[in-house]
């Protein structure tokens, strides 16, 4: 995941790094003082419940277990964080969402948070004690033979389900992707508020797992049961719960609740507090004192290959032209020697490269679309064939079929728009090749011959040398679909190629906005008038970033109107991408809001197409 040895790893974070885990470290004993206070809940004798619990959290015994569970978290959240991205992921239907679940990295991960849950409720039932301390208990009737503790298997057992369920969720719902705060707060009040939402959350969240687990170890829990008497030896449970009267022992239920609500709370706290630190702004050097560190500054780091120093640069750059005015003049200096705005024509070249990118994005994606339903009316598909006689004009231009074949496409975004936190040669997104899913249209499509073809007589039936192979694999695809399974796999999911031209778009919030606020400044600040002359060329990127993103939203507007965009992924990677969609919208408005306000009807200076000043002119207005 690393890849190669980079200053930024070396020297931001890991020491970043190392601070999350080390305060998780140091937080974890009181969350574990918290689980023993409610463990040891008696109502009927509140003396002996608090002299009980403050003896049990000095005891050896206490301290040893804590160490253990420290040892297995700190583990877990170590390797928990080579699996973040920067990036969300765009599945184009289940099947996708399927393999991308089930990647050996990710069974990897699923087996060691398996074994990791089971490992600290093997230590949460050593403070619990009696039958829930071990696997192997003396019989009630007898000092000399061996039962099988149930309810200690039962709480390993509910260990290892939360570990899978975790992993699981974890990718399946965008846990893994870093975000950046938009309100700025220091960690500390970051922290305390995330403290007592998360408590209740994993109480809410244990609960619910609870429920599951009990259906499942009532269904299947003879299997471990037998297995382990089988081949231990022992001779029978001495609390069998294989009935629903004997589960329902509601101290058991506590302890399981409790336990389970911890072991959430543990893993999620981990990677809470690695996101507050590594989402940190990092404000990365002006100049550099000596050359070897030029890749060091900033508007060098702006075209870094690494998708994580990409992102905390372009960041960096955003905080540093809203709030920074000291910084804001290295910006709107000259270099020496000769003079030259060497810096602001860095900065604003990578921020305009960047937002053009999304807009030819923008373009090419309508284009394949509207090429696709002209091909949809030119070359119809064999089911659009049987069905001409009776129904002709059912796949016109505006049928929401059409939209919702153009909009799902056919690549798979989930490989294409996933970028790792620390992975070299990230590309940036206008070098992404897309193919066009109506390539092979012309290859398939075979105009009627208005000539009778003799078959000859001594012929392989089973080669068919009139038919591409292009045309016979298509065939196979189409009859594979028609199985109900493969076709509900195969089904795509609505939006997904919309999504995946915003999984980045962060990136370019932070642009614009930067942007923005650096000709706003430039203003009063930029005694050497080196951002005047790239304002023409900042307003029209924008204008035409702005212009796209409309059309696109029509476009969304049609489609959902339709019906084609009803029950969009439940996931919250894709509801994040979504609302980044609507966000980078917004923050494209108000950039160019504020550099209207500022330069004002100054801006009809600069020469325009007719479309942009008319759009211009109704932003003046306030009409947009």
């Amino acid at each position: 995941m690393f890849g190669k040895s980079h200053w930024f790893l070396r020297e931001v974070y890991y020491w970043r790094l190392g601070a999350s885990l080390a305060w998780s470290m140091l937080l974890l004993p009181v969350q574990i003082s918290l689980y023993l206070f409610l463990t040891n809940f008696s109502i009927l004798s509140p003396y002996q419940w608090i002299t009980g619990w403050l003896f049990q959290i000095f005891s050896a015994s206490s301290v040893g277990l804590t160490l253990l569970i420290g040892c297995c978290s700190f583990w877990s959240a170590f390797w928990i964080v080579y699996f973040f991205t920067v990036s969300p992921v765009v599945h184009k239907d289940r099947l996708s969402v399927i393999l991308d679940v089930s990647k050996p990295s990710r069974l990897l991960h699923t087996a060691w948070c398996a074994l990791s849950g089971g490992f600290t409720m093997w230590c949460l039932g050593g403070f619990l004690g009696d039958r829930y301390s071990s696997l192997v208990v003396l019989c009630d009737d007898s000092r000399s033979k061996l039962c099988l503790s149930e309810h200690h298997l039962m709480m390993v057992l509910f260990g290892v389900y939360l570990g899978i369920v975790h992993s699981i969720s974890h990718f399946l719902y965008g846990c893994n992707v870093l975000s950046f705060p938009v309100i700025k707060q220091l960690k500390f009040f970051l922290v305390k508020s995330y403290f007592l939402p998360s408590f209740f959350q994993a109480i809410s969240a244990s609960l619910k797992q609870l429920f599951y687990f009990y259906l499942l170890y009532f269904i299947f829990g003879t299997l471990p049961r037998g297995w382990l008497q089988s081949n231990l030896a022992l001779d029978h449970s001495i609390s069998l719960l294989d009935s629903v009267y004997n589960m329902l022992d509601f101290r058991l239920f506590w302890y399981l609740w409790l336990s389970g609500a911890l072991l959430h709370h543990l893993w999620h706290f981990a990677i809470f507090l690695f996101k507050i630190f590594n989402s940190e702004v990092y404000e990365f050097p002006m100049e550099a004192p000596i050359l070897e560190q030029e890749e060091l500054c900033l508007h060098q780091v702006l075209s870094t290959n690494v998708p994580f120093v990409k992102y905390q640069a372009f960041h960096d750059l955003h905080n540093l032209a809203e709030h920074s005015k000291k910084r804001r003049k290295w910006i709107y200096s000259l270099s020496q020697p000769g003079g030259h705005p060497h810096r602001w024509n860095r900065v604003y070249s990578q921020c305009v490269e960047l937002i053009d990118s999304l807009t030819n994005q923008l373009l090419a994606y309508h284009d394949e679309l509207a090429s696709g339903k002209s091909l949809q009316r030119q070359f119809p598909s064999v089911g659009q064939k049987a069905n001409q006689s009776s129904n002709v004009l059912t796949n016109s231009v505006d049928h929401p079929a059409v939209y919702q074949t153009a909009l799902n496409g056919s690549h798979d975004y989930s490989q294409t728009y996933s970028r790792p936190i620390w992975t070299e040669g990230y590309q940036s997104i206008e070098n992404l090749g897309v193919d066009s899913p109506y390539s092979s249209a012309h290859e398939c499509y075979q105009p009627h011959s208005t000539q009778l073809r003799r078959r000859p007589i001594h012929s392989d039936d089973s080669v068919r040398t009139d038919q591409p192979p292009v045309y016979r694999r298509e065939t196979r695809l189409q009859r594979l679909k028609q199985l109900r399974l493969v076709a509900y796999l195969l089904e795509p999911l609505p939006d997904a190629a919309s999504r995946a031209l915003f999984t980045d778009c962060q990136l370019h919030i932070w642009a614009l906005e930067a942007l923005s606020a650096l000709v706003i400044c430039s203003y009063s600040e930029d005694t050497f008038g080196v951002v005047q002359q790239t304002i023409p060329t900042i307003l029209l990127s924008m204008l035409a970033l702005n212009n796209a993103l409309d059309k696109h939203f029509k476009l969304l507007s049609n489609i959902k109107e339709h019906g084609q965009l009803k029950d969009i992924l439940s996931l919250k990677s894709s509801t994040s991408v979504a609302q980044l969609r609507v966000d980078l919208r917004g923050s494209l408005k108000t950039s160019l809001h504020g550099i209207i306000a500022t330069f004002g009807h100054n801006l009809h200076n600069i020469h325009l197409s007719p479309e942009y000043k008319k759009q211009l002119t109704q932003l003046m207005e306030y009409k947009e």
